[in-house]
């Protein structure tokens, strides 16, 4: 017989779904000049298969955020232990970058990431927003009267 696979359980621990989704996510946003943008049809495809609720879409880019925060931290405190090994420091630099990237995004409209989230769920963007399609009368086009119509 021989190895097909190797299996890493030293990650492995109990908790709610999304944060593995948001976790990946975080690493899906890694290194993309436009994250938000590049992370929406990821997230849309896992909703898909497995649905998420309004509640975990609104925690999933707070959670992505804290994933990237957890890296640099223990990067940092990894090199404090062992200067020597810039190993466990290797994503430090992209995950600060990343981080100072959402920051400016966040800055900007703190409300924008979780928008953007909810709309590629097929949610209301902002919930207590009323629905612009409930605030437009029915469209019904119809010929004005006054036009005449030419046949080629």
């Amino acid at each position: 017989t021989h190895s097909v696979a190797v299996i890493d359980y030293g990650d492995v621990s109990c908790g709610p779904r999304v944060s593995d989704l948001a976790i990946a996510m975080s690493y899906v946003m890694y290194r993309k000049e436009e994250p938000l943008a590049c992370v929406m049809p990821f997230v849309a495809g896992y909703h898909s298969v497995h649905p998420l609720t309004e509640g975990e879409v609104d925690v999933l880019f707070d959670l992505s955020l804290m994933r990237l925060a957890t890296t640099v931290v223990m990067a940092a405190h990894h090199r404090s232990i062992r200067p020597e090994n810039a190993y466990l420091s290797v994503s430090e630099s992209g995950a600060l970058r990343l981080l100072r990237l959402l920051d400016s995004t966040v800055d900007v409209n703190h409300l924008l990431p979780r928008a953007i989230l909810r709309h590629t769920c097929n949610m209301a963007p902002i919930p207590s927003a009323p629905s612009l399609h409930s605030l437009a009368p029915p469209h019904v086009v119809r010929p004005p009267s006054c036009l005449a119509v030419v046949d080629l």
